[in-house]
């Protein structure tokens, strides 16, 4: 939590061998929690927040970048709808980009939606379902006719809850997971939602993959991935069904990135 944080995009055409492509940094600002998403118009889009020193104290900011290559990014996009709060990642739908919001003028969550990633328009604000229960993280995945909201909470039960919502995506109804979830990532797979993040169970944090019943809300297949205490924030990409996987974990001598390849 300094102010000097920046962001580092490696690359691998093979998933074992990674090198580094770039640097992103901004002056007197921490770059934190970046998320990868591909626009409408394909092109590379990196989402990700921003802590800086104010007279008042600690600002946050969303802020996006632009890439055709991965190496080369565009200036950093800060719309005033990105001050104070923080968008935690990007899903694309029908050449719309749509990101949830918490903390500062957003903490009881609110959607925002784009057409380009640059400019941002709130849909809808204070959609958490208990503001008591801390809403944070979220993923968002759309079907033909639903949008899924997967979203971590730190107070109260801990349980993550299930949101869906249809167009234009301004009413949300939750439900209990029942489970805690930290850094949410989820895609969809066929009529089952396929989850990644941090779990607890037996007193145990590790990060996990696993299948969600969107109706039954019951989880299946559950794969523990080698990781343990601070862990987790995955990426997800499927691919003629091999799911690949980046995530971060201490389990060893040191906080390290791992990949991970799992047929699905």
């Amino acid at each position: 939590m300094s102010f000097d944080g920046v962001i580092r995009i490696i690359s691998s055409s093979d998933g074992e061998k990674w090198e580094l492509s770039s640097t992103i940094e901004l002056k007197k600002s921490d770059l934190r929690d970046p998320k990868l998403s591909i626009t409408s118009d394909n092109k590379l889009m990196l989402n990700t927040g921003s802590r800086k020193k104010t007279k008042k104290g600690v600002g946050t900011y969303s802020i996006t970048y632009f890439s055709d290559d991965g190496n080369n990014w565009s200036e950093a996009f800060i719309c005033d709808s990105g001050k104070n709060t923080w968008r935690w990642s990007t899903s694309w739908h029908d050449n719309k980009a749509y990101s949830m919001a918490y903390t500062g003028k957003d903490s009881l969550g609110a959607i925002y939606s784009s057409s380009d990633g640059k400019v941002w328009n709130k849909i809808q604000g204070e959609i958490f379902p208990k503001a008591e229960e801390r809403g944070s993280e979220t993923s968002i995945v759309f079907t033909e006719e639903l949008a899924y909201c997967l979203l971590r909470r730190d107070l109260g039960t801990n349980h993550a809850m299930l949101g869906t919502s249809r167009y234009p995506y301004s009413s949300w109804e939750w439900k209990d997971l029942k489970q805690y979830i930290g850094g949410p990532k989820m895609i969809s797979f066929g009529d089952k939602l396929l989850v990644s993040g941090r779990f607890y169970q037996d007193s145990t944090l590790f990060t996990a993959v696993t299948f969600l019943d969107p109706k039954s809300l019951e989880f299946e297949k559950f794969l523990k991935l080698p990781s343990s205490g601070d862990c987790s924030y995955p990426g997800l990409v499927l691919k003629d069904d091999i799911l690949y996987i980046s995530y971060y974990s201490s389990h060893e001598d040191k906080v390290s990135i791992y990949f991970a390849k799992v047929e699905v």
